[in-house]
């Protein structure tokens, strides 16, 4: 069985003591999952598949190199109804060459690494204030609208604790006839083998594959 490196550190093959011959692959999927959206926040199972998504990437390998997660999809209609390989002529290729931008001090932790909730507006990013004769809601200027302030409470959301973030949100670059968030390809870079379907029509998805597994990277036209 292909295994996705570093998932198990004791696997040596199907009579690894650790797994079994079949190391626990939920962490792995977990990264490409959005924690902000409750419905897209832990990996999923659908059929014989365990899937994750955050919205631009979907990732998909058999469950059970997945053995630990029991969600059933959220998403059970979305997910059923992608189109997840290419039925179109093309060919595998590498991931294009690209370059990041610049990281800079994040904002939402002012460099530090880790937060605490604003105590002003309680996480919520704006106070609120009633009278007997209005009720007013504005601004905290306490944490500029973020609802956190720089602490030690919990890593911070912005920058995973390394306390920079990059200048831009997104990058794109040209790959066939649309545009591609480097990004996106940031986070399929190190999965053993992976290559980059080239299409050859107008179908709004990229496809990728790797060594135990396969998805889809969601484009941008032009």
């Amino acid at each position: 069985m292909t295994r996705i490196k570093g998932i198990c550190d004791d696997c040596d093959g199907p009579e690894c003591e650790s797994c079994g011959g079949h190391p626990d692959k939920s962490d792995f999927l977990q990264g490409f999952c959005c924690r902000e959206r409750n419905s897209l926040s832990s990996p999923f199972i659908m059929g014989d598949l365990a899937c994750a998504t955050d919205g631009h990437i979907a990732i998909r390998i058999p469950r059970i190199d997945a053995i630990s997660i029991t969600r059933e999809s959220p998403l059970k209609e979305a997910a059923t109804s992608l189109t997840w390989e290419p039925v179109i002529k093309g060919k595998w290729v590498d991931l294009p060459p690209y370059k990041l931008p610049d990281k800079v001090k994040c904002v939402v932790c002012q460099g530090v690494g880790e937060i605490d909730t604003c105590p002003e507006c309680d996480g919520e990013g704006h106070v609120e204030l009633e009278s007997d004769y209005n009720y007013y809601e504005c601004d905290c200027k306490m944490c500029n609208c973020e609802g956190t302030l720089p602490g030690q409470d919990k890593v911070c959301h912005g920058c995973d604790g390394d306390g920079l973030m990059y200048s831009e949100s997104f990058m794109k670059i040209q790959f066939d006839d649309y545009g591609l968030d480097a990004f996106l390809l940031e986070k399929i870079k190190d999965l053993p083998g992976v290559k980059l379907f080239s299409r050859r029509d107008k179908d709004k998805y990229f496809y990728f594959r790797f060594d135990g597994g396969h998805g889809i990277i969601m484009g941008m036209r032009g």
